[in-house]
C-alpha cells in the first residue's frame, strides 16, 4: 500500500515538470526562430497553424551556437506553467531540430509560451535575450 502510494505521488509530480523539448543541449542540432515584430497587432488571435498569416513579414533567425543552444534550452527548462488559458497570440516560432532527425515546436508572444498544447508564462530575462540575438 505504502509502495503504491509512493508511486502514484512520484507520478503526480513528475506531470508538472515541464516538458523535455530541449532533451540534452548536446542532442540539438540547431534552433531556428520565425518571428516578427512583438507588438505587431492584427484584428484576430494568430496560433502556432496559423503564423503564416504574417506572409512575408516573418524573419528567420538560424542558431547553431552550441553557447546559444544551451542558454534557450536552460530558459525552456524552467518556464512556470500558467493558470491563464486565453490562447497565445502567436509573434515568434522556435523549432529545435535534434541530430536524431526529431524535431519539436514552440510557440509564443510577449507574454505566454505555448509548448505541446500547455501554456507557460514568458520569463522576463528569457524575453529580454531572445531580443537581443534577434536584432
Amino acid at each position: 500500500m505504502k509502495l503504491t502510494l509512493f508511486y502514484v505521488i512520484i507520478s503526480m509530480l513528475n506531470s508538472f515538470q515541464n516538458p523535455n523539448l530541449y532533451k540534452y543541449s548536446n542532442d540539438v542540432k540547431e534552433i531556428k526562430i520565425q518571428y516578427i515584430d512583438f507588438d505587431t497587432e492584427t484584428p484576430i488571435r494568430i496560433n502556432c497553424s496559423t503564423f503564416n498569416y504574417f506572409g512575408n513579414d516573418i524573419k528567420l533567425k538560424t542558431i547553431q551556437n552550441e553557447k546559444s543552444i544551451e542558454e534557450i534550452t536552460s530558459f525552456l527548462e524552467n518556464l512556470n506553467e500558467s493558470k491563464s488559458k486565453v490562447g497565445v497570440d502567436v509573434r515568434f516560432k522556435i523549432k529545435i531540430e535534434y541530430n536524431s532527425g526529431e524535431s519539436k515546436e514552440i510557440c509564443g508572444n510577449k507574454v505566454f509560451i505555448d509548448i505541446e498544447n500547455k501554456q507557460y508564462l514568458m520569463n522576463k530575462n528569457f524575453l529580454e535575450y531572445l531580443v537581443k540575438i534577434l536584432k
